[in-house]
């Protein structure tokens, strides 16, 4: 087999992984395409604009019913993915959600905000910088297959 041959295999795979990324960034940026979360105009208030991030995703949690673990989980998970995303604060903070919304979207009910903080931070090598949209969109291709 020619290098040309072997060199793309992988295209089809990288196609999906834009577009899926595209997706994410649509969701987070302007609302999407085809009924992609808006996380801008969808997603409450937050109590207070000095309230921090893990503090705003715990508390979406508990409004949505889920029972979120302690505080300093969402502070520790948000802290570690912060660490390794190219996304901060706020940015961040909508990332997990449009992850969040576009699982729900697929049918996936075993996630919370918490737990895609802590998929996303383990999909991505320690002492690596990513842009966490693009990782979110591989994790919800993953795990929806769309």
């Amino acid at each position: 087999m020619s290098k040309a041959k072997r060199g793309c295999g992988g295209c089809a795979i990288a196609a999906v992984v834009v577009f899926a990324g595209l997706v994410v960034l649509g969701a987070i940026e302007d609302g999407g395409k085809g009924g992609a979360p808006n996380l801008t105009k969808s997603s409450p208030a937050p109590a207070s604009p000095a309230m921090p991030v893990p503090q705003q995703l715990r508390d979406l949690d508990v409004a949505a019913g889920v029972h979120a673990g302690l505080e300093g989980a969402y502070d520790s998970a948000f802290k570690a993915l912060s660490s390794r995303c190219m996304e901060q604060d706020v940015r961040l903070g909508n990332v997990v959600g449009a992850v969040l919304g576009l699982l729900q979207k697929g049918g996936v009910r075993d996630e919370n905000r918490l737990t895609v903080m802590q998929h996303l931070t383990d999909s991505i090598p320690a002492g690596s910088r990513m842009g966490c949209a693009d990782v979110g969109a591989v994790y919800v291709t993953l795990r929806t297959g769309h």
